[in-house]
């Protein structure tokens, strides 16, 4: 879920980093994905269907056609593995329901987490543990997921986990306090990175104060004393069996009895939850650049262009025009340019942030306080440059070689097959065909990148936050 508020400010102490690759299947697994929509009853047998096989590097994955429906929207993926793989989205539960009032329940929500990664002091998470399970709750943006790796002799603790949080904010008064202390120290804490500040200067120059992705330190700050139990409670509305996915990998002859537990878990949840947010407003362009002063030696800057979203008919050609530029590994222009060639920058890359409200393309560099000005100069000649006259042959080549054999390394284990559904599905695609989706990407030409570079790098649109020792107090 990995393209989902990246740059959301409450984020930041949100984020967990779980392991789940420690335990994870070769490169060349075979599999396949079929789907389930059954109540409690049982599973009436499904007609096969032609499974189209798509091989790259030797790596394969079978691809059904499969039809869903909600509420117990269900895709089971089978394995010849002996542990389950599963994540649950809960669409539309993200933190924008919550950060106008409360900033800091979606902080605090990360308490799930902190008991993850610390239940020797969170003991009410000791028993998903002790029966070897790893489990991660994430708050995006736009979305609520809970997900898990366990044995397949041990995965019900973690489904009666998940589902128990429906009922009652699992977590006793005493540890509920240790749990505030502890975010309220790393809050402090985080307040010492100019990063932090940075983000929030961020928000502040593109949302307006109406708006669901905006979120100030002072509130958070602020509501970390205030929160409540009963203001979890008020979260945990918003989740229901009308908003819940389940994308789920495991044994192929357990899938009859996976799914039933599945479905008993999503009984658990209310049949409808709170109306989530679904309005955003227009997002707002700063008439010029933002500086804050930060007493460091050096300067970071943050760059926006209004970007793209996933139903965009030319997403793959702005995804890969985007690689060429910015979004790769050390071979981009920006970082051939800025770096190698003039030495300006200590790290100099982008990305494609995309939600339900709003998309943009982020460009990060670090640099000395003097040359701040210089290197904007430089970005923004290069955005005119390409936005004119394109990309060169050889850069289209290298970057498209890369984006294919990207999609190989991105699902190359259990957990990222099942991260690679579960974010399709949290997009509103149905289950993508990856065979489709390299022939696609195969048929790119020049002319398409080059017409996609016209329409994303627009100097016009292209504004700068920095933080940095550059502005006077």
């Amino acid at each position: 879920m990995q393209k989902q508020c990246k740059f959301f400010l409450i984020g930041l102490f949100l984020f967990m980093n779980t392991d789940l690759m420690s335990n994870t299947q070769s490169s060349n697994t075979s599999s396949n994905v079929t789907a389930s929509t059954s109540t409690s009853k049982p599973m009436p047998k499904k007609e096969k269907k032609k499974t189209e096989i798509s091989s790259i590097n030797n790596f394969q994955i079978e691809v059904h056609d499969v039809k869903t429906s909600l509420p117990n929207n269900i895709w089971f993926i089978p394995s010849k593995h002996q542990f389950i793989s599963m994540s649950v989205i809960f669409l539309g539960a993200g933190a924008k329901n919550v950060n106008q009032t409360h900033p800091a329940l979606s902080m605090f929500l990360g308490i799930l987490n902190k008991g993850c990664g610390n239940f020797d002091q969170y003991q009410f998470l000791k028993k998903v543990y002790d029966n070897g399970a790893n489990l991660n709750f994430y708050m995006g943006i736009d979305d609520a997921f809970v997900s898990f790796w366990a044995p397949i002799n041990s995965y019900e603790e973690p489904l009666n986990f998940i589902s128990s949080i429906c009922l009652s904010p699992v977590c006793p008064k005493d540890q509920f306090e240790k749990m505030r202390l502890d975010i309220r120290n790393s809050f402090k804490e985080s307040l010492k990175s100019p990063k932090t500040h940075l983000w929030e200067a961020f928000q502040n120059a593109f949302y307006p104060e109406s708006h669901p992705y905006r979120a100030s330190l002072q509130s958070v700050e602020k509501d970390i004393d205030l929160i409540r139990v009963n203001n979890i409670r008020e979260y945990l509305n918003f989740l229901s069996q009308e908003n819940a996915i389940v994308v789920v990998l495991g044994p192929r002859e357990k899938e009859k009895e996976i799914v039933e537990n599945i479905e008993k878990m999503l009984l658990k949840f209310p049949p409808k939850g709170k109306p989530t947010v679904s309005e955003y407003g227009e997002i707002k362009t700063p008439e010029k650049d933002i500086s804050v002063y930060f007493d460091i030696p050096q300067t970071m800057i943050l760059g926006r262009l209004p970007g793209f979203f996933y139903s965009d008919p030319d997403y793959y050609a702005k995804k890969l025009a985007l690689m060429i530029v910015a979004d790769g590994a050390l071979d981009t222009m920006f970082f051939k340019e800025i770096r190698e060639k003039k030495g300006l920058a200590y790290y100099c890359y982008g990305t494609d942030i995309i939600n339900e409200g709003d998309a943009f393309l982020q460009f990060i560099i670090g640099t000395r306080n003097e040359t701040l000005e210089e290197v904007k100069k430089i970005i923004r000649e290069m955005i005119l440059n390409i936005s004119k006259n394109g990309v060169s042959k050889s850069d289209f080549n290298t970057a498209k070689n890369m984006m294919l054999g990207n999609m190989v390394v991105n699902l190359d284990s259990s957990p990222r097959i099942v991260n690679f559904f579960a974010e399709n599905r949290a997009t509103g695609k149905s289950i993508a065909n990856i065979k489709e989706i390299i022939n696609l990407c195969k048929k790119l030409t020049l002319s398409d990148i080059n017409k996609a570079c016209r329409q994303i790098f627009d100097p016009r649109l292209l504004r700068f936050v920095s933080i940095g020792g550059t502005v006077e107090k």
